[in-house]
């Protein structure tokens, strides 16, 4: 085979990746804001507020207990196989420990800021989503994209419509999160299936539950041979949630709905550059290196022209699209600002990828810190004079500026 038809098949390989992916995460991300708008359309933004606030604090807990896995594991799967147990079984010690000290302080924050008690339903939820993801980083890194495109359809297929039909019936919060408690259960047994078919291997290796997982002191170990991912997973979920974060101390809940409209659009745009990620890491992570420059390019240049374009249909069409969907009129400003942020979200998140696969992960950490503590000084001096407007301001402002430090990042990178 010579190298041309290689790299036409490396291509087309990468691009039936991430229609896979990009199938999957399309599905969710359209049946979870379809979701929204029943939620805040029929139950007002007070109720959307709540929903989101209480499923951001749980994914910044399972994020967090993360710490580069799903970015370790792919790319070192990709590399050597036979690593499988041993990735699996350092990822589940270590996110177990994370979780077990996380709850108490997450559980605290959350009912201080929104004032419910609703919000703790949530909270087992991260026990299978990090379970979940350390699953699916094996199946990235063994590139069977197929097979979690399936998963991730058929659950969002399941969850979504029968969380809506729980809250129509019983207007409940917390029974909409055991709802999403139980279809992640559900997703684990189909991800286990699915990868001991592959390699099988013990449960005990997923559930490492026993009174070493109790040992402070070894938990800090781990987080100090693992800084660079740990702060990266740490001041990444903190940089791109910052204001959303801090916005239940300074706004009402129903000020926290009409913000998070905005942020459900940026979230669902998200999905292009997040598909593309999934699949490039491996990649930049081969030994075929002559292709990395090439294949940044060609991605960072596509997604330019595409999110472009659906920034302007949506600043043009933005009065219209909340009418249709929240019908919330505070939102409709709120989304023709924050929408222009998805064009440096989609640059930052490839050329983040790229600087990882170079292990640049100290040089991202205090890019993304940096970021971050501009956007919490910013938003509390911003709230005082330009309300809710100003702080959506700052979301795009801080997406931008993170750009800007990750190309300064790329240049030294070489």
């Amino acid at each position: 085979m010579n190298k041309k038809n290689g790299n036409q098949i490396l291509k087309k390989n990468i691009s039936v990746s991430i229609l896979y992916l990009m199938s999957a995460d399309l599905v969710n991300a359209v049946l979870g804001i379809l979701f929204a708008f029943v939620l805040g359309r029929f139950f007002g933004a007070e109720y959307l507020g709540i929903y989101t606030f209480s499923f951001m604090l749980a994914t910044m807990l399972w994020t967090l207990g993360e710490s580069g896995y799903e970015i370790e594991i792919p790319r070192e799967i990709a590399q050597k196989p036979d690593r499988m147990k041993e990735l699996i079984s350092d990822a589940q010690i270590f996110k177990s420990r994370i979780l077990l000290f996380g709850f108490p302080i997450f559980c605290l924050y959350g009912i201080i800021a929104l004032g419910e008690m609703s919000f703790l339903a949530i909270i087992p939820w991260v026990i299978p989503a990090s379970t979940n993801m350390t699953l699916r980083s094996v199946c990235r890194g063994l590139k069977m994209f197929r097979s979690i495109s399936r998963i991730e359809i058929s659950i969002s297929l399941f969850m979504y419509p029968t969380m809506a039909f729980v809250l129509w019936f019983t207007e409940s919060i917390a029974y909409v999160f055991m709802v999403l408690v139980a279809s992640e259960f559900i997703k684990m047994l189909l991800y286990l299936y699915t990868v001991r078919k592959i390699e099988n291997f013990p449960l005990s290796l997923l559930f490492p539950y026993n009174k070493s997982l109790f040992s402070f002191s070894s938990m800090i170990a781990r987080i100090k041979e693992r800084r660079g991912f740990t702060f990266v997973n740490l001041l990444t979920m903190l940089q791109y949630r910052s204001t959303l974060l801090i916005l239940p101390m300074l706004q009402s809940n129903y000020m926290v709905g009409v913000y998070t409209v905005g942020m459900r659009f940026v979230t669902l745009l998200k999905l292009l550059p997040a598909s593309t990620i999934n699949v490039l890491l491996p990649e930049f992570s081969s030994e075929n290196k002559a292709e990395h420059k090439s294949l940044l390019v060609k991605s960072l240049s596509y997604m330019f022209i595409i999110t472009v374009t659906i920034a302007f249909t949506i600043f043009a069409l933005a009065e219209f699209i909340i009418d249709l969907t929240f019908q919330i009129p505070e939102a409709i400003e709120i989304l023709r600002i924050m929408i222009w942020a998805i064009i440096p979200i989609s640059m930052h998140k490839i050329i983040e990828s790229y600087l990882m696969s170079r292990n640049f992960e100290m040089q991202i950490s205090k890019s993304l810190f940096g970021t971050a503590l501009f956007t919490l000084l910013a938003v509390v001096i911003v709230n005082f004079f330009y309300g809710i407007n100003g702080i959506a301001y700052i979301f795009v402002v801080s997406e931008i500026v993170l750009l800007t430090l990750y190309l300064f990042l790329l240049k030294k990178s070489g």
